[in-house]
């Protein structure tokens, strides 16, 4: 299909033709021929016309003149030419010095951002476009002279010899100005549309703008400064430029989908806003060399951990309740908790050999000296086939069970068919599902009384917290779960004063008929029992009442109903009437069979070593009759110590180019089942103009509000049919396996990178972009360059410097659990970000370990006003 079928070419009654442009001069025999790029026409129709059918006086002929004039004008020294389209500042391009003062710099928004731009590029030359000729069709070049043409510094200067009244251009504002010129070409009059164009840039705005041959590599910045807003331009020609406006284009179709642009609603109801002006940014994140992904950074970092509360964990160690600690797991993906342990035991008789080591050295005689530290992983839970196997050949010898909902009871059937009981434990960690939960379902989000995934496991384990025992727990999950109600849940103690708060609901219960306040009955021995419950309040229905606490009491006051057997339902305002209690003070305690305390700590990964931002909470969990036991407090302190700048960047756990896994992952995509992909994505609707798409609103609304125009797309320069022009530096076989809206993603976080109030070229920064996420939600940039976002089961983390995707395997490093220690067995690439993003953070959850089992000696060191023992073993 050529230009001709798509755009309408209009003919009068003369048949007089349009003229594009004239793109190329020759001379023959002592004759000029000049190349005409006729209007609506292919290249193909391209026509060399003599110098006497164009004629010396038409604009189209001074225009031409006046591009070829500027190019040899020109005294441009290229050094090397860009393999990718990165940023001006990144490109290696030197140009000679110029005498006049350049004041027209691809950022040059205001005086403060030139002063923070020039500190951080003194070396780049500045360079102004707003004499570029307008070389927008040459598509005869090839990507690298466009390149070149683009990037090369053309710069007209103010005493050039060249006048601008040959040209015919002159400067108003940023308008343009077309008029009609009349050439002949074999003997039929021929239009000639000469464009005279000019661009000012003032003081108080930005552009850029990058233009090739190809309609679909069109790319255009402005950026107007927000102080500067309120002041109204004297004439049109002082009007700044604003992005352009998206395309509406009518069709005749009129289906129930959206068959045309006209329909596709932009408004963005709130949830979008740009996020790229203005950007703050920390400071820059210096990348850790040297470093293999496979050594012991993991191990340093937890090394560091023991040494700053050795002592501490040792003298807890020797209190029977933890000598030696049985560890139960349920649902924790990778079983990072018995990693940890273990790594741990691992630092502490290394610790212990070089004192053996030293005291060697000084006295004669060499005293064995051991630790007391000591673990069992005794039992395990995972429903997953897959995760079964791994734990199964990774804890060998622990007990392994697939439904953490059967747990509570006296038997239970192991993953062999074995019936099995329970072993005992005194630390229990639990990493109950997350997905309910979790912000990314948006208005899908499920409560814990709704049944789901993330409610059913919740209560499981919390009954098997009840019907077990431990001495403590630890449970593990997203920021946004219902923390205050899951607390009610465990304690058993419910705070009149904010019984019916909406914050504690994930989402209000809006349904006709719903609970709104708690309901009992009273049973045969005259107990108030719970019957129905409202979203708010954390109890299960069918638990009793065994009475209620005063502020500072200890003691529970028991009550009872005068009457039993009351079928009439009782609300909780009729029995706090009767038994005198205290709607605003006091506490309602319901009966459990072991009484729990518990204290909320939110931590981020990589405030603990790893560079990764994965922001959870870790409720403590522990056994304790007084409702105001403070260990929560030390805790806190103790998690607080333990954490350790992050040292390395993300390209520290990244495997090299030729590791085996980068190697055969490669093999993989250019394998049947890849060549199959690309040849679906071939024949797959142009994703642009699939308005029955529901991801092009998102990508249409980001461009709109972000200034990017529609056809920009500088890295992928993606097409009809899947098909992409990519730099030699990229993955040739991976983004032809990506559809029209991670493509388009791409580029327009790139572009939104380039645009930022402190311009990054995400090219040669270490960013990374979730692709599997719509272009509205995930952020083009994190706040610290080499830290990447949270890693999930199903994300696709794009790296724009390394032009590739994190494998599962390397998500499993980002997690800090070192893949060398492990079995892996034929895991797919799907099962490994599965583990990976479904695992604790192992620095984390290793700190939260040492802090629950070292807070109670903590907080007796303290009362006893001891000197507390920070220190190396």
């Amino acid at each position: 299909m050529t230009a001709k079928d798509i755009l309408p070419v209009e003919k009068d009654e003369n048949d007089e033709y349009e003229v594009e442009k004239i793109l190329e001069m020759k001379t023959e025999d002592g004759t000029e021929f000049f190349k005409i790029r006729w209007l609506g026409y292919s290249p193909q129709d391209d026509t060399w016309e003599p110098l006497c059918n164009i004629g010396e006086d038409n604009v189209a002929l001074e225009l031409f003149k006046k591009e070829q004039m500027i190019k040899k004008s020109k005294v441009v020294s290229c050094t090397k030419v860009p393999n990718s389209k990165s940023s001006v500042g990144q490109m290696g391009i030197m140009e000679e010095e110029k005498k006049n003062d350049d004041d027209g710099s691809v950022f040059n928004s205001s005086k403060n951002h030139n002063e923070a731009r020039s500190k951080r590029c003194s070396s780049a030359r500045k360079v102004d476009y707003s004499e570029l000729a307008d070389d927008d069709d040459e598509e005869d070049l090839t990507p690298a002279q466009k390149w070149r043409r683009i990037f090369s510094g053309k710069k007209a200067s103010q005493k050039s010899e060249v006048k601008k009244e040959e040209s015919g251009m002159k400067k108003k504002g940023s308008g343009l100005k077309k008029e009609r010129v009349t050439i002949k070409k074999k003997g039929t009059t021929i239009k000639k549309e000469g464009i005279k164009r000019s661009r000012t840039l003032a003081s108080d705005s930005e552009s850029f703008s990058l233009s090739s041959s190809s309609d679909d590599d069109d790319l255009s910045f402005d950026r107007d400064d927000s102080s500067t807003n309120d002041k109204k331009p004297k004439s049109s020609a002082n009007k700044q430029r604003l992005p352009k406006k998206i395309k509406v284009e009518e069709t005749k179709n009129k289906i129930d989908k959206p068959t045309k642009e006209s329909e596709i609603d932009l408004s963005t109801g709130g949830f979008f806003k740009p996020k790229n002006n203005p950007a703050q940014f920390s400071e820059p994140f210096v990348d850790a060399v040297g470093f293999d992904p496979t050594s012991d950074i993991v191990e340093g970092i937890l090394l560091n951990q023991v040494k700053k509360v050795g002592k501490l964990l040792l003298k807890a160690m020797e209190k029977e309740e933890m000598a030696p600690i049985r560890l139960q797991t349920a649902c924790s993906g990778t079983d990072a908790p018995s990693i940890a342990l273990s790594i741990i035991k691992e630092c502490l008789d290394k610790l212990f050999r070089q004192n053996r080591s030293k005291q060697s050295e000084s006295d004669n005689e060499c005293q064995s000296h051991t630790h007391n530290f000591r673990f069992e992983h005794v039992m395990s839970c995972e429903i997953e086939p897959f995760k079964q196997a791994y734990i199964s050949r990774n804890f060998p010898g622990t007990l392994l069970f697939p439904d953490i909902c059967k747990l509570s009871q006296d038997k239970v059937v192991d993953v062999y068919g074995r019936t099995q009981t329970i072993p005992y434990g005194n630390l229990y960690v639990a990493g109950t599902s997350c997905k309910d939960f979790s912000m990314q379902k948006n208005t899908k989000r499920l409560d814990i009384e709704d049944k789901g995934q993330s409610g059913e496991t919740f209560l499981a384990a919390v009954d098997f917290l009840e019907k077990k025992q431990p001495n403590m727990a630890i449970f593990e999950n997203v920021d946004q779960a219902p923390w205050d109600k899951m607390a009610e849940y465990i304690t058993g103690r419910l705070p009149l004063h904010t019984i019916y708060s909406p914050h504690k609901a994930i989402k209000k219960d809006t349904k006709k008929g719903s609970v709104k306040e708690l309901m009992f009955s009273i049973n045969a021995d005259g107990k108030y029992v719970v019957e129905a419950v409202p979203s708010q309040v954390g109890v299960q229905a069918g638990s009793i009442i065994e009475g209620f606490l005063r502020p500072g009491k200890k003691v529970v006051m028991k009550i009872n109903a005068s009457s039993t057997g009351n079928s009439k339902p009782v609300s909780l305002d009729v029995i706090a009437k009767k038994h005198g209690i205290d709607k605003k003070r006091d506490t309602l305690v319901l009966e459990k069979q072991c009484r729990y305390c518990t204290y909320l700590a939110k931590v981020d990964t990589k405030k603990y070593g790893l560079p990764q931002t994965r922001n959870r909470k870790y409720l403590f969990v522990w056994k304790s009759e007084d409702p105001e036991d403070n260990l929560g407090e030390f805790f806190q302190e103790i998690l607080s110590l333990l954490e350790s700048p992050c040292k390395h960047s993300i390209d520290a756990f990244l495997l090299p180019p030729t590791h085996d896994k980068i190697r055969n992952f490669r093999e993989a995509l250019q394998s049947g089942p890849g060549q199959m992909l690309v040849r679906k994505r071939e024949r797959e609707p142009y994703f642009w103009e699939n308005y029955g798409n529901r991801d092009l609103r998102q990508n249409k609304i980001f461009r709109k509000f972000s200034g990017i125009e529609d056809t920009a797309r500088p890295i992928t320069n993606w097409n009809r049919g899947g098909r992409v022009t990519l730099a030699p530096n990229m993955w040739s076989e991976l983004l032809p396996l990506f559809n029209g809206r991670i493509l388009d993603l791409i580029d327009c976080f790139y572009i939104a990178s380039a645009r930022d109030a402190t311009p990054r070229d995400a090219l040669h920064h270490s960013f990374t972009w979730n692709v599997s996420q719509n272009v509205t939600r995930e952020p083009h940039r994190t706040a610290t360059a080499g830290v990447c976002s949270c890693v999930t089961p199903g994300g696709n983390l794009y790296m724009p410097h390394l032009k590739r995707t994190i494998l599962g395997i390397e998500k499993l490093l980002l997690q800090g659990i070192p893949f060398p220690r492990l079995l892996l067995g034929n895991e797919t690439e799907v099962e490994l970000s599965d583990l990976a993003g479904n695992a604790m953070s192992l620095p984390v959850v290793s700190a939260t370990i040492l802090a629950a089992i070292c807070a109670k000696q903590l907080r007796s060191e303290r009362k006893g006003k001891k000197k507390l023992q920070f220190d190396a073993v």
